[in-house]
């Protein structure tokens, strides 16, 4: 079961992240699947990836094992692997947190967090990476994270009160955008996270925020049959149902 793709145009290649056969890569001119950046049967699920084509390598999230990988999409080999949880515990002075939720040392490591999307820059030096620990999907604390690719390391975290289930960086406004299980979009501070405001989306459960790279319009889909477009952040323009 692939769960999200990314297309590394440079290369010509789709990378694709996988349930259970690792990250899939599809040559874009034959439309054929060369094989797999990981090997299948690892026991891990992949969630999420994304290629940053400028630096030769790939991201990829853990579905279920709260973890995050660098790889060399090139020579196809594994550069550093970061369990979240153990990270955020190991800098946990560079963490903030929302008032009722929970700590991040009280997170056990790596059974019950789970990466549910990041994203890279436009300029390729920063990864935000998000998702879920505790409970059920719409029953647990989140988390959401900003990664320096030039040294490597955590830089921020926040813990909240509501799984994470998107985030993407909004070059334009210098933001990281996020949805939540509080029925929220919402705006962090750079690279630094600190909530700097949120608007009520018109479903209960936001799942996915994407930005338009040419008019910097603002999609979130949610729970209900409706996505919502934003103009300007703060202020809903239209939404779309279907």
């Amino acid at each position: 079961c692939v769960l999200s793709a990314n297309c590394d145009i440079n290369l010509s290649l789709i990378n694709a992240a996988s349930e259970s056969d690792g990250i899939l890569q599809w040559d874009i001119e034959s439309g054929k699947c060369i094989g797999a950046i990981s090997s299948p049967g690892n026991g891990k699920s992949y969630r999420c990836v994304k290629s940053i084509s400028s630096r030769g390598i790939l991201i990829a999230g853990g579905e279920t094992e709260g973890f995050m990988e660098i790889w060399d999409t090139k020579d196809r080999k594994n550069i550093q692997i970061f369990d979240i949880t153990k990270t955020m515990n190991e800098n946990v002075q560079l963490l903030k947190a929302d008032s009722g939720s929970s700590t991040f040392t009280s997170w056990k490591n790596g059974n019950n967090l789970w990466v549910s999307d990041l994203d890279v820059d436009a300029g390729g030096n920063w990864v935000t990476c998000c998702g879920g620990v505790e409970g059920g999907r719409r029953n647990s604390n989140g988390f959401l994270t900003v990664f320096y690719l030039q040294t490597r390391s955590l830089v921020s975290g926040y813990s909240t009160r509501g799984a994470m289930h998107s985030a993407t960086y909004h070059d334009a406004f210098n933001k990281i955008l996020t949805t939540s299980n509080d029925g929220t979009i919402q705006y962090w501070s750079r690279p630094d996270v600190t909530r700097v405001g949120q608007t009520q989306l018109s479903s209960g459960c936001g799942y996915s925020v994407s930005v338009n790279p040419i008019n910097s319009y603002i999609a979130v889909g949610g729970a209900g049959p409706l996505v919502d477009c934003f103009a300007q952040l703060g202020n809903r323009s239209f939404s779309v149902s279907f």
